[in-house]
């Protein structure tokens, strides 16, 4: 284990390293706080436990809100809520979104253009405009507000894994498949998706990042998780009255930790992408 560890070390630059490191060191604390939420947290997130709006102080570290409800605890549970939103928003456009890239991009013909129309129309509206579309459909709940982002993410996937696959469709070793008899699903299954594996990686760390932007909008719009469960930009929406008139602190936690929590994960797709790199797999598409 330690000469596997000292050969990755070895052969990879030292600015990929401390990105990569840093990023993932963000991401696992973030993913304890989010799982030991329990434990770590407090006070209760839900109920109020002191007076209304009161300033950071030896009780509450991070203050309260307009319920007298705890910052710090609220925060840390937030954590659970966006996180979890935006893994399982991740997972709807990996698992759509790459497996018509593979199909589209390997079979090509009408299907590939029907595809590419229908992926270049949902391309067409900004994401946050998206996804607020498919969530106004949508009742308020956390799984439906998961698949309007994911629904608003997957052409990302799509456009990657279909251009990899046009790349590669024509190669020796899929033709040497496809001689043998291989049919379409084989090489896709077992040639086409496993060939994306480096840039899918990349873009999944990438897409939780956007994820997690993109729930935390909806929630200060009034549209994602809703009250009273803690979610970061539902959170920054109560804290947004009180701002102005100088409690600083309901907003400035919450986002902080939407902050931190992007740069987390942006830090280690950079890290992961520069690594791939310098093994020789290429950066991936956009």
């Amino acid at each position: 284990m330690r000469a596997r560890l000292r050969k990755f070390l070895a052969a990879h630059s030292k600015p990929a390293l401390l990105t990569f490191f840093i990023g993932l060191a963000i991401v696992i604390m973030l993913v304890f706080m989010a799982i030991f939420a329990p434990l770590i947290s407090p006070y209760n997130p839900i109920k109020g436990v002191s007076e209304p709006m009161e300033s950071p102080n030896g009780n509450h570290p991070w203050g309260t809100d307009t319920l007298g409800r705890d910052v710090l605890s609220r925060t840390i549970w937030g954590g659970r809520a966006s996180i979890m939103v935006a893994l399982i928003a991740m997972l709807v456009s990996l698992g759509v979104g790459s497996p018509l890239g593979a199909i589209s991009g390997y079979l090509g013909g009408k299907l590939d253009r029907v595809f590419v129309i229908a992926m270049d129309t949902f391309y067409a509206f900004p994401t946050h405009i998206m996804a607020l579309m498919i969530a106004i459909m949508l009742s308020p709940e956390a799984m439906n507000i998961a698949i309007a982002v994911g629904a608003a993410h997957m052409p990302r996937y799509f456009r990657v894994v279909r251009s990899i696959s046009l790349s590669i469709r024509e190669r020796l070793f899929i033709e040497a498949e496809k001689s043998l008899g291989a049919s379409s699903s084989f090489i896709i299954l077992h040639h086409i998706l496993p060939y994306t594996i480096s840039s899918i990686t990349v873009l999944m760390s990438l897409g939780i990042a956007h994820s997690i932007l993109t729930v935390a909008g909806l929630g200060f719009l009034g549209i994602g998780v809703q009250p009273p469960t803690p979610e970061w930009g539902t959170d920054m929406r109560w804290g947004r009255d009180i701002f102005l008139i100088g409690k600083w602190w309901a907003v400035v936690y919450p986002g902080f930790m939407i902050f931190l929590t992007v740069m987390g994960f942006n830090l280690l797709s950079e890290g992961l992408n520069a690594i791939f790199q310098e093994r020789g797999g290429g950066r991936y598409a956009t």
